[in-house]
């Protein structure tokens, strides 16, 4: 049978699957998926946050929980995300001058919180998935986990570094952290920071261009959020994620452990800089 569409009259044309892609229905649904948990998640923040006071448990169960909330809501996301174009990726402007806008005002409470989680999730899902999705080869996440946990172990450790200096300023990192309730009390706080959620899109989005089975990527992320949990909890000082959430990337898929030959010297390159630099630093400080 010829199974080829004819434009005859009173026949209407075969629809495959390429053809129902390219509807409109078919190219928004990623972005309605991802706005509905980008709503869904502040929502419930506000619903927890009005029952947390009324729900007695141990401070350290009722932070567990709030990490565990946290990681979910910054996983869930990130699978959601779509993939933005150079065009689409400018909306990122959007949510970024929200978050400015509650840090500029001071604002504080419930509706804040909801507000920057919103934000933060928004711009970092946008941001990792564009940048995932443009990684050339599966090989380049080794150099990925490499750099960005030793830049997180410096911004996080250092005394001068980045996330060192926000933890100190309450203003700064309530609008530079997800926050949750602690069940227990009336406090909502910072649980994980933005960088952290732009890298679980961008594994997430690498993940996915590369076909790396995405389930054990978000598996891996989910095994690594609970391991720096534990850290947290053990050391009772702020652990940068990064380190963990690409040890479990490398560890989870062979291919990102096999950079290409024409990559390996220049990344190589870039790893040892950082490891002169972050030497050099803990030297002076």
């Amino acid at each position: 049978m010829d199974t080829r569409a004819h434009s005859g009259a009173g026949e209407a044309p075969a629809v495959g699957p390429q053809h129902r892609q390219s509807t409109p229905a078919a190219r928004h649904r990623p972005w309605l998926r991802w706005a509905l948990w980008l709503t869904a998640w502040p929502a419930l923040l506000g619903g927890a946050a009005a029952v947390a006071g009324a729900v007695p448990v141990e401070p350290v169960l009722g932070y567990a929980l709030a990490f565990g909330v946290v990681a979910a809501q910054t996983l869930c996301v990130a699978w959601a995300a779509p993939t933005p174009s150079r065009t689409q990726l400018r909306l990122i402007v959007v949510p970024i001058a929200v978050v400015y806008a509650v840090y500029l005002g001071g604002a504080s409470g419930v509706a804040a919180a909801m507000i920057v989680t919103a934000g933060l999730l928004a711009a970092g899902t946008l941001l990792g998935a564009a940048i995932g999705a443009g990684i050339e080869h599966p090989g380049h996440l080794l150099f990925v986990a490499l750099i960005s946990s030793g830049m997180d172990a410096l911004s996080v450790l250092h005394p001068r570094g980045l996330s060192a200096a926000l933890v100190k300023s309450e203003a700064a990192l309530s609008a530079l952290a997800m926050s949750w309730p602690l069940l227990g009390t009336d406090a909502i706080a910072p649980i994980l920071g933005v960088g952290d959620v732009v890298f679980a899109a961008l594994y997430v989005a690498a993940s996915r261009a590369h076909g790396l089975p995405l389930t054990r990527t978000l598996w891996a992320l989910s095994l690594a959020f609970f391991a720096t949990l534990c850290l947290v909890i053990a050391v009772e000082i702020p652990v940068p994620a990064l380190p963990l959430l690409g040890l479990a990337i490398v560890a989870a898929h062979p291919q990102a452990r096999r950079p290409r030959a024409s990559d390996r010297r220049a990344g190589w390159v870039g790893v040892g800089l950082l490891v002169i630099v972050g030497v050099v630093l803990f030297l002076t400080r």
